[in-house]
């Protein structure tokens, strides 16, 4: 099973390498495990900042970037699950997207802005 503490990713109690602060989780019947992390302006993944894991700890796959607001950075803000178990990611521009979570590719909700 996959934690978050103290900006910490742990799979079964042992910290687990990964290179930016762990923000946020959602748990999908622990199977799968969706991880928000938090990486630097530098980073050029930083607009691809959620991604998927299986229960072993493994990457599944990482969220596709924001297909809305131009070139500038956007990363994702935010990850939940709703009420007809859907992962939906959303960004500081007002997008919320559905996620794949066999691919990470994302499908807009909506756009508030």
């Amino acid at each position: 099973m996959l934690q978050v503490n103290n900006e910490m990713l742990y799979l079964g109690g042992h910290k687990m390498a990964h290179l930016h602060p762990a923000k946020q989780m959602v748990e999908i019947g622990r199977r799968l495990y969706v991880v928000r992390f938090d990486p630097p302006p530098s980073d050029p993944e930083r607009n691809r900042n959620i991604v998927g894991y299986d229960g072993a700890g493994n990457i599944l796959w990482r969220i596709a970037e924001c297909p809305h607001g131009g070139n500038r950075p956007k990363p994702y803000m935010h990850v939940k699950i709703d009420r007809n178990i859907r992962v939906i990611a959303s960004n500081w521009i007002g997008a919320d997207y559905f996620v794949d979570l066999t691919t990470g590719a994302v499908t807009a909700v909506d756009f508030d802005r």
